[in-house]
């Protein structure tokens, strides 16, 4: 087992554990294959572990460089944070200098009949492409769809994610979780009704 993932799985036990298994594909390696978390874990908590997992990925990034900390909250699902991170441009990667560009174009498509796709959707000119901008192109292609590996255990994570400050009072109210009820009224009439 690599010590990324030794790393994560402490990071995310806790006393109720998911596991989600994941996508093993066999080219590309994903990180979160067996990633553990937390129900009650923190969404800034989590989103610290998508950016851990990430690592060593087409889509190696801190996503809280591109997200800042106080929008975390908002983030209610996979297509959420996809969004905020397309927008703040965190899957385009630039690669310079020809010996790289062909390099890496070498190992990851070396027919170029990717990259010439992804040209011609951007709609380049033939005459207007070089091997820096072909290999860009498909550098955050993939970097996007090594996050879309992760949509179903992001998904998971939000669709069970709990907000540990607030809770329900017995009338269905929101209320902090350090209270009981939402008032005075509400806890007599709950009275009331077990006696």
């Amino acid at each position: 087992m690599s010590q990324f993932i030794e790393d994560s799985y402490k990071f995310f036990e806790r006393d109720y554990n998911i596991q989600k298994d994941y996508i093993n594909n066999k080219t590309k390696t994903n990180n979160m294959n067996e990633l553990k978390f937390n129900i009650g874990c923190t969404k800034k908590e989590f989103i610290d572990a998508i950016s851990l997992s990430l690592k060593d990925t087409e889509c190696d990034m801190d996503i809280l460089e591109y997200i800042d900390e106080d929008e975390i909250e908002d983030i209610e699902s996979w297509d959420d944070l996809y969004c905020k991170l397309e927008d703040a441009g965190a899957f385009e990667k630039e690669i310079i200098y020809y010996s790289n560009a062909i390099k890496y174009l070498a190992e990851h498509d070396p027919s170029l009949r990717q990259s010439m796709e992804l040209a011609s959707e951007f709609d380049y000119r033939v005459n207007s492409l070089d091997s820096e901008k072909l290999a860009s192109m498909l550098a955050s292609e993939n970097a996007k769809e090594d996050f879309r590996y992760n949509h179903d255990v992001i998904d998971d994570f939000f669709i069970n994610y709990e907000d540990s400050d607030t809770k329900d009072c017995y009338c269905g109210d929101e209320i902090p979780s350090t209270d009981e009820f939402c008032s005075k009224e509400c806890a007599t009439h709950f009275q009331d009704e077990i006696t």
